[in-house]
């Protein structure tokens, strides 16, 4: 993953997350309440899902914003 980038509103959420992770190795997340650990985790979960984005390195996806999860159209 290379420069992850989230924002809501003028909050960074996540802001340039880069790691590698390599089949068989476990990785842990760790930091204070509020650090973006869980806005991360669904940012990569859905990107690796091949759902549309509402970020993609810092830009729209598609030029709009993706589903909130557990919306009709997110389903």
């Amino acid at each position: 993953m290379r420069d992850l980038r989230l924002r809501f509103g003028g909050v960074k959420a996540v802001d340039g997350l880069t790691f590698d992770a390599y089949a068989g190795e476990i990785i842990s997340v760790i930091g204070p309440n509020g650090a973006g650990k869980t806005s991360a985790f669904n940012c990569i979960t859905r990107r690796a899902s091949g759902l549309p984005t509402a970020i993609d390195r810092g830009r729209r996806a598609a030029g709009r914003a993706a589903p909130r999860a557990g919306s009709p159209a997110a389903t």
